[in-house]
């Protein structure tokens, strides 16, 4: 995929972009041709115009399919998969990579107790239909 960097900073500066990370497939060896392209985008103060982002960011990637997530609203499990297999397009200051890192990492840790309450709550759900059990009682949050 060849990219039109200084493009792209022009695009980040137009729209008040923080920061960019290219994540899924695309930023691994496992795309195919036909692959979408994903996108993180970090905004600097949550203001922006979607359709004007995605309007601004087709002709940067012409001939891909264009998959975007607003991380400055995104699930906290999202940006922590994000981060996890990403790639920085743009970032001019280190510093929004830094705190994003730790904020999520913070919000991922918080959120451990949902998560294991959720998954307690599927199995119980599942293993109940399996009984054919109709009824599920949520589980007691401590």
């Amino acid at each position: 995929m060849n990219l039109d960097m200084p493009a792209l900073e022009t695009f980040s500066k137009k729209n008040n972009v923080a920061m960019i990370l290219l994540f899924g497939s695309r930023a691994s060896d496992r795309f195919r041709e036909n692959s979408d392209v994903d996108l993180g985008i970090l905004f600097k103060d949550g203001d922006y115009n979607y359709q004007q982002i995605v309007q601004g960011l087709m002709p940067l990637f012409p001939t891909y399919k264009l998959d975007i997530a607003v991380l400055n609203h995104s699930d906290p499990l999202l940006n922590f998969q994000i981060l996890s297999r990403c790639e920085i397009l743009y970032c001019p200051d280190k510093e929004v990579y830094l705190r994003f890192f730790a904020d999520t990492v913070k919000k991922h840790h918080d959120m451990q107790k949902i998560y294991r309450l959720a998954d307690w709550y599927l199995k119980d759900f599942t293993g109940g239909a399996a009984l054919g059990t109709k009824s599920c009682y949520p589980p007691k949050v401590n």
